[in-house]
C-alpha cells in the first residue's frame, strides 16, 4: 500500500488554518446537546448522539422523524448537499463562475473546456428533468416523507440566517430552499453514475457488429441467455458506435465510468453462524471521500410495541430521506451492483415537416 503523500508545508498550513475555519464556522456548528425549538414539528423529537457521533432519533410520527433527519443532515452536511444538487442539475457555473476545468480530474475530453461546458453536458444527460417528471409518480407516503425531509433542511437554513457554514459565507451566497425534486435529483444522479448497464449494452452492440455472420460464436459469449429472449437490433450498430466513442471519450479514466467498478455482498444463514442469526455483509465499493458519501443514523417513529411502527438503522445519504443501507427489526439490506438490464437505446427521428412528431 502506498503511503499518502503530504509535505511539511501542507501539514503546517492545515494546522494554522484549522483554528481560523473553526472560528468562522462557530455560529453554524452542529448542536449535539441542549434543546432546539423548531417550528414545523408536531411533537417533540428526541435525538441522542452516541460516542461514535451517530444520532439516534425517536419521534412520535414519521413526518416529525424525517423532518428531524433533514435537519440533522443539513447541520453537518449542507455544503455537501448543495454541491450534489448543483452538480447533478448542471448549475455549478452559477456558483463558481465560468473557469477552465481541471480536466485531469475529469476526462481528457474536457481539456480546454470550462465549467459551463460541464454544466451543459450534465444537462444533456437529463438527470434533473427526469427527477421533475418523477414527482407526479410518487406515492402519498413518499411525497409526505420527502416534504417533511425538505422542511427540516429548510428550517436549519432559516435558523442559520446570515450565519451559514463558512463555505456559503466565503462565496457570499445563501442556498435556495430545498425541495423534493432536489432529493430525487441526487438519487437519480447516483443511480446513473453507478450503473454499468449502458456500457454493457454498447459493448454487446459492438460485439454483434464484429460477428455479423457467426451467430453461434456470438451466442457462446453469453451461453445462459434464453433463446426466446429479446435480442439486440442491428439497426443501431452505427449509432451504437458513435455512443461508444462518446462514453469512452468523455467518461473513460474517470470516476464516472462504470468499467472496473463493482460491489461485494454475501450472506451467512443462521444455521452456519455462531450466533444462530443470519449475517449480511455489504461492500458498496465506492471511493473514499471527505466528507463520506454516507451518514450513519438510527431512526425510529411510533411505539416499539406497534407492529407498524418505523425503526431502521444504518447508512443514510445526505440529501435523501430514510436509510439506504441498513436493518430494521426483521431484515437487513445492502446495495450492490445487480448488473441488471435496465437500459434501452432508441434511435429517434424527427418528422421533417411536423417537428413535434
Amino acid at each position: 500500500m502506498e503511503a499518502p503523500k503530504s509535505g511539511l508545508f501542507a501539514t503546517v498550513f492545515s494546522a494554522l488554518l484549522l483554528p481560523v475555519l473553526n472560528f468562522l464556522d462557530k455560529p453554524s456548528q452542529p448542536r449535539y446537546r441542549g434543546e432546539i425549538n423548531l417550528t414545523g414539528l408536531h411533537r417533540a423529537v428526541d435525538v441522542r448522539f452516541d460516542r461514535y457521533a451517530v444520532p439516534h432519533v425517536r419521534a412520535a410520527g414519521e413526518e416529525d422523524l424525517f423532518f428531524a433527519q433533514g435537519y440533522l443532515h443539513a447541520q453537518e452536511r449542507l455544503w455537501q448537499m448543495e454541491l450534489s444538487r448543483r452538480f447533478l442539475s448542471g448549475r455549478m457555473t452559477e456558483l463558481f463562475g465560468d473557469f477552465t476545468l481541471p480536466w485531469r480530474d475529469l476526462s481528457s475530453q474536457f481539456r480546454g473546456h470550462k465549467t459551463s461546458d460541464l454544466d451543459y453536458f450534465i444537462r444533456l444527460l437529463g438527470i434533473r428533468q427526469s427527477a421533475l417528471e418523477s414527482l407526479s409518480l410518487l406515492t402519498d407516503n413518499d411525497t409526505r416523507r420527502l416534504n417533511a425531509y425538505s422542511q427540516g433542511i429548510n428550517r436549519y437554513i432559516e435558523n442559520c440566517g446570515k450565519k451559514l457554514p463558512w463555505e456559503f459565507r466565503l462565496l457570499r451566497f445563501a442556498p435556495e430552499p430545498w425541495t423534493p425534486s432536489n432529493s430525487l435529483t441526487i438519487g437519480k444522479g447516483l443511480a446513473f453514475l453507478l450503473s454499468t448497464a449502458l456500457y454493457t449494452r454498447l459493448n454487446l452492440i459492438q460485439l454483434a457488429a464484429k460477428l455479423p455472420h457467426d451467430r453461434e460464436r456470438l451466442r457462446s459469449l453469453l451461453p445462459t441467455y434464453p433463446t426466446d429472449a429479446p435480442t439486440i437490433s442491428r439497426a443501431l450498430i452505427a449509432q451504437g458506435a458513435e455512443l461508444c466513442r462518446f462514453t469512452n471519450g468523455i467518461l473513460a479514466d474517470t470516476d464516472w465510468h462504470g468499467a472496473g467498478h463493482g460491489s461485494n455482498n454475501w450472506v451467512v444463514g443462521p444455521e452456519r453462524s455462531k450466533s444462530g442469526s443470519a449475517i449480511l455483509c455489504n461492500d458498496p465499493h465506492l471511493r473514499m471521500t471527505v466528507p463520506s458519501m454516507f451518514y450513519l443514523m438510527h431512526l425510529a417513529a411510533g411505539a416499539q410495541s406497534e407492529p407498524e411502527s418505523y425503526e431502521t438503522s444504518g447508512a443514510s445519504i445526505p440529501g435523501l430521506p430514510c436509510i439506504q443501507l441498513g436493518q430494521n427489526r426483521w431484515i437487513a439490506w445492502g446495495i450492490t451492483a445487480a448488473l441488471c438490464d435496465d437500459v434501452e437505446l432508441y434511435r429517434e427521428r424527427i418528422h421533417r415537416i411536423e417537428r413535434d412528431r
